[in-house]
């Protein structure tokens, strides 16, 4: 059975049906990509440092203060910063996973006069700040156990004449070190690449589809009743080959451009998540 433009109507089902798989085909790749993120089962012990840091003494300022520490005075301006840990994986973090020692430490080294905890997510959590190696720069972090979203806030108390970087390190089972994620103003962050790549993967899309209608019509029209056949010239034979060569080559030029640009814009809205901080500075 055939249908107007001499094709048959199974020749015409499977038009349809490919083309419906291939627009699924795009569509099912941004939700790959999050599925695939979203299904995975691991630690991810994770810490963020606050960018303010605040000045308690400036000894250029104070000239008739005194400052001592465990009665010997103090020669530099005293300073505070906070740093948050939390576990931002999937699988819980308990103390014998714990395979090196979590250290937080300044740097490039300054001596740490106090260190607490400021705050919690769970007392359930019994974390805990070990203070012993403070005056070389570095204290220890433990707990019994870190479920997913289960955080810690420490406050620093230093002496030193400039600001100090916090580094937090250290070994759990399944995950060698320990990840460090930057503070983003998400009022100032830019999504424009994002939206740009998904918009550009739907025009693709809506492109590919329209083609598709146009490339269906141009190599039906053999078959019009209207029009007669005339056996064609080599050169012309050869012209409309390299023609039909082009044209389904850009046919599915789109279709993997909408796929990538699909598939980008998702890859992008995935991996620039501001962090998600359990307890706010």
């Amino acid at each position: 059975m055939e249908t107007e433009g001499g094709k048959t109507f199974w020749g015409r089902s499977l038009e349809v049906i490919t083309r419906i798989a291939a627009i699924a085909s795009i569509g099912a790749v941004p939700l790959a990509i999050y599925f695939g993120f979203q299904s995975r089962i691991y630690p991810e012990l994770t810490y963020l440092t606050n960018p303010v840091t605040t000045t308690v003494v400036d000894i250029n300022q104070a000239s008739r203060l005194k400052v001592l520490f465990d009665g010997k005075g103090i020669n530099s301006d005293i300073r505070t910063a906070q740093v948050e840990i939390w576990n931002d994986g999937s699988r819980s973090i308990k103390d014998v996973d714990i395979l090196q020692p979590i250290s937080i430490k300044l740097s490039p080294g300054a001596p740490i006069l106090e260190a607490k905890l400021n705050n919690t997510t769970r007392d359930v959590t019994q974390m805990r700040v070990d203070t012993n190696g403070g005056v070389n720069g570095s204290v220890r972090l433990n707990w019994k156990i870190l479920e997913k979203g289960d955080a810690g806030t420490i406050q620093l108390i230093y002496a030193s004449n400039e600001d100090q970087r916090i580094e937090v390190s250290g070994i759990i089972e399944g995950q060698h070190d320990v990840h460090e994620t930057l503070y983003r103003d998400e009022t100032k962050s830019s999504k424009s690449p994002g939206w740009t790549l998904l918009g550009s993967g739907i025009l693709y899309t809506v492109m590919f589809v329209f083609d598709l209608k146009r490339f269906n019509r141009r190599r039906g029209i053999s078959g019009d009743k209207k029009f007669t056949y005339e056996e064609p010239s080599p050169s012309a034979a050869e012209r409309t080959k390299r023609r039909t060569r082009f044209m389904t080559f850009f046919h599915w030029a789109l279709l993997i451009m909408g796929i990538f640009s699909l598939a980008a814009g998702a890859l992008f809205f995935v991996l620039s998540r501001g962090p998600n901080l359990p307890i706010a500075f």
